[in-house]
């Protein structure tokens, strides 16, 4: 029996055949491209996120620098991807945040005034160190993505064929400002999963040491990876003396010469023959600049520690004391950075003049404020220029090394006078001795005061002291020194004075504006006058208004007041300095206070306007410092150095262009400093 084939099952199976093909095909297309692009997005995403983190950690670095706190900054490496059921994914994407190889910065043609002149002397070239610190992908499908670096607070992003986009601006020069945030450390993560970069203060501080030329002009020079046409037609281009937008090499600026007070950048050159390249600024000859230096700290191993670099006067030098009474001097030791050094043993001697230390030993130990104080005991019954020195090298017996480098000691030049009246010349007259029209500790009808050196044996009953609108008729012989004062009890109870040599003085008031004040005999002859302010006279015996605060005194020499009838005669000091003490004068100096009054975002002109208002006290005030940031907590622009000095109470206004809509609100943190360093800080935020 033949059977005939049967055909019909050959189509299901090649119709199966088919479908599995297809799918094979489908699932072979889905894996080669839409998954490395679905990957590839999100290495794209990863790495968006990734720049904000490195933001962030600028702005801890910067934070640290400023406040001196410890900061910490999460920094995701790498990333995952999506989980798939049957596509398969590579291994996760991988990245490095790593510190780089040292930085020098170096600073030359740089001198200071006063004790930080030892240090910064206009001669010696002084060299910091830093590191960058970057972040590197290392991804599976992102083709050229860039290494994100902060190089010099500087934040860029460098792509494989030499193109840098910088992502912050620079705050290294803002006007006279000149401000370095060091790192120092080393620090190595590479994976996949969030890291903690953490930061800390090895010497930081609010103190600017005030530089000026030696006569060449200052050159501040650094090595860089940041190429020249970035630095000139980016980051600095704002900050060079007639520089055009345009211009994006040194040698397209020249020499600039000083076309606006706003920018102190005059010449710079560009080196890129060094590894790393080398980019050197010239500031301005003619203009002073706040220096602040500080270092930060990363990394788990161990960075170089500050070291003593020199010593500073903070109060007490340039005081007039009676004899027998006493002076407080406070010294600060600074490291190479400026900043406080604690830790630091000390000892202090009288040097000239006569006198003790009170303390026994003479010796101390700075605190973490870096300052040390001691007490300066007068002799009796003498008048003196007194020297008293704190050094930070001593001998075995606790006095300072003789002959040790100027650097490492301070010197408080002290004068006491003879209150009996032994040497008031170089005239032997009466004279008018101190004045203060605006004192800070109490009200001017509780606190102002004339005092009066008074010879021996000189008759004072039926004698005057006047000013522009009254005058004070003295009925009682006065004798040596002499307080004529608003308020006695007053008087009394505010400052360390002899009771005995205060007077009531109520029928005169002292315009804060400008006095004319004449001390006449019972015959009428003008017996000695001063001026201030706008008060004066044609002979030249006329001062500067003194500060708020402020007590004009009249200086000495040899233990002798000066009466040549000059401006020079006089000089000016914080009324608890003056006093040596008082009731609220802690350390002689009361901290400033500022209060943000606005900040305004103008979207047209894309400007940001902070306004604020300073005060003191003490009448000392000296610098502020505005931060801004925007909505995320990343800081855009920072300006260092603005001169407050003498605008208690007054409204500022500065103003910040190139600020990005996208960024709003935007917050104002503004520091104030005064010139014994004390702070205050306040913020606000933008429409």
């Amino acid at each position: 029996m033949t059977f005939a084939d049967d055909e019909r099952g050959q189509p299901v199976v090649i119709g199966a055949l088919l479908i599995f093909t297809i799918l094979i095909l489908a699932f072979s297309g889905y894996q080669a491209f839409v998954v490395p692009q679905q990957n590839a997005e999100v290495e794209f995403n990863h790495n968006q996120e990734v720049q904000n983190d490195m933001q962030d950690t600028r702005s801890s670095i910067l934070r640290t620098a400023g406040q001196g706190t410890r900061q910490s900054t999460a920094v995701k490496l790498g990333t995952t991807y999506p989980s798939r059921v049957i596509a398969l994914n590579p291994s996760p994407a991988a990245g490095t945040l790593r510190t780089g190889e040292e930085l020098t910065v170096s600073i030359r043609n740089a001198e200071a005034d006063g004790e930080a002149g030892d240090y910064w002397d206009g001669t010696t070239t002084r060299s910091f160190s830093t590191r960058p610190v970057s972040y590197r992908p290392n991804y599976n499908l992102y083709d050229n993505a860039p290494t994100t670096t902060i190089e010099h607070a500087v934040i860029y992003n460098g792509f494989d064929d030499g193109t840098l986009l910088p992502q912050s601006g620079q705050p290294i020069v803002s006007g006279r400002s000149l401000s370095f945030a060091l790192i120092d450390g080393e620090y190595s993560q590479n994976g996949f999963q969030s890291t903690s970069f953490d930061t800390r203060p090895v010497s930081t501080s609010s103190n600017r040491v005030s530089i000026e030329s030696d006569g060449s002009p200052i050159e501040i020079q650094f090595e860089t990876e940041i190429p020249e046409s970035v630095w000139v037609g980016e980051l600095l281009n704002n900050q060079i003396d007639g520089a055009a937008s345009s211009d994006t090499t040194c040698a397209d600026v020249g020499t600039g010469g000083d076309t606006d007070p706003d920018r102190y950048i005059q010449d710079c050159t560009y080196d890129d023959t060094t590894d790393p390249n080398t980019l050197t600024i010239v500031l301005e000859a003619d203009a002073t600049y706040d220096l602040q230096t500080d270092k930060v700290g990363v990394g788990d191993g161990s960075v170089d520690a500050p070291t003593t670099a020199y010593i500073t006067t903070e109060s007490g030098d340039g005081a007039t004391i009676s004899d027998g009474s006493n002076q407080r001097v406070v010294a600060e030791v600074r490291d190479e950075y400026g900043n406080p050094l604690s830790g630091v043993d000390t000892c202090a001697e009288v040097t000239s003049g006569g006198g003790s230390i009170a303390e026994s030993p003479t010796t101390a130990t700075t605190g973490e404020d870096g300052q040390v104080s001691f007490t300066y005991q007068a002799p009796s019954d003498t008048s003196t220029n007194a020297e008293v020195t704190v050094a930070y090298t001593c001998t075995g017996s606790n006095n300072p090394v003789p002959g040790a480098p100027n650097s490492e000691s301070a010197i408080f030049e002290i004068q006491v006078f003879n209150t009996d009246g032994g040497g008031p010349g170089p005239s032997s007259d009466a004279l008018i001795t101190a004045v203060e029209p605006n004192p800070a500790k109490l009200t001017d009808a509780n606190g102002e005061f004339v005092r009066l050196q008074i010879p021996s044996g000189v008759d004072t009953n039926g004698w005057t002291l006047s000013d522009d609108d009254a005058s004070y008729g003295i009925s009682q012989d006065f004798d040596g020194e002499v307080y004529l004062a608003r308020d006695k009890t007053a008087f009394e109870d505010q400052w360390p004075v002899d009771s005995s040599k205060v007077f009531e003085w109520s029928s005169i008031q002292l315009a804060n504006t400008g006095e004319t004040i004449e001390l006449i005999d019972s015959s009428g002859n003008v017996v000695d006058r001063m001026g201030y302010g706008d008060g004066s006279f044609s002979d030249g015996s006329s001062v500067t208004q003194p500060t708020d605060g402020d007590v004009a005194y009249r200086t000495q020499d040899g233990g002798n007041f000066e009466d040549t009838d000059s401006e020079s005669d006089w000089a000016q000091q914080a009324e608890c300095d003056f006093f040596g003490g008082g009731d609220g004068c802690s350390g002689g100096n009361q901290a400033p206070t500022v209060t943000v009054d606005n900040v305004d975002y103008s979207s047209s002109e894309k400007e940001l306007t902070v306004e604020f208002t300073p005060d003191d006290a003490d009448g000392n005030l000296d610098t502020a410092e505005i931060i801004i940031k925007d909505k995320n907590g990343n800081q855009d622009a920072i300006r260092q150095g603005i001169d407050i000095s003498n605008q208690e109470g007054t409204k500022v206004t500065e103003t910040f262009s190139n600020l990005n809509k996208g960024g709003r609100p935007y917050t104002a943190t503004v520091t104030v400093t005064d010139t014994d360093s004390a702070t205050d800080s306040d913020s606000g935020t933008s429409n």
